[in-house]
């Protein structure tokens, strides 16, 4: 993940995608999954131009289990062609974070520019907080009751001093057995925030 944080930084549009890949005619296919919003409902549409298109413009989550989708206003975004508007420094995305009833998930991690944020409650929202780094603080804890489909269903209010990208990163305790392995794992391409309204100028190495 750091070569890939390291390469949109230097501006480069690259869509993360996740392994999925088996080694014996009686395994499954293999993990990680990758889920891609090609804009249309009806299967029976779908052309393999629009999954093309779609990785094309990082509308790619990459998970094992949870999913993560994220809006800004009524709008699903994803991607470097969907950017968010940022004209009073500061951005407020919805983020959404759902799994089937048997998979945990207990924290989230959101990286700007490739640097992890410490994030507080305010009242029902999240929000960004300004200052050092605080290594303990650099995940937000997730309840998982055994009964929910809805992890997190909250605004995150964040306040970049420049145009960022933003990566939304969940993980999950104990392991996908029998029907998978490793721990639940998931995280979206980057999201783009335009502080300027001049079109999205990448950070730098320094990010």
């Amino acid at each position: 993940m750091k070569d890939w944080f390291a390469l949109m930084n230097l501006g480069y549009s690259v869509c993360a995608t996740g392994n999925s890949d088996s080694h014996g005619h009686n395994h499954d296919v293999g993990y990680q999954r990758n889920f891609l919003r090609v804009g249309k409902e009806d299967p029976a549409q779908l052309a393999a131009g629009d999954y093309l298109q779609a990785v094309l413009d990082e509308r790619c989550v990459v998970s094992n289990g949870p999913f993560i989708q994220v809006w800004s206003g009524s709008d699903e975004v994803m991607g470097h062609m969907e950017l968010v508007d940022a004209p009073d420094g500061e951005a407020v995305l919805h983020v959404m974070v759902s799994a089937a009833t048997w998979i945990d998930v207990s924290s989230l991690e959101v990286y700007a520019n490739g640097r992890p944020l410490v994030l507080e409650a305010m009242g029902d929202d999240l929000a960004q907080v300004a200052g050092p780094m605080d290594a303990d603080a650099l995940s937000w804890p997730i309840a998982s009751p055994g009964d929910e489909v809805i992890r997190l269903d909250a605004d995150i209010h964040l306040f970049p001093d420049q145009d960022t990208w933003y990566v939304f990163l969940v993980r999950g305790e104990g392991s996908l057995s029998p029907v998978g392995s490793g721990a639940p794992f998931a995280y979206t391409n980057a999201v783009y925030v335009d502080v300027d309204g001049d079109g999205f100028d990448a950070p730098g190495v320094g990010g």
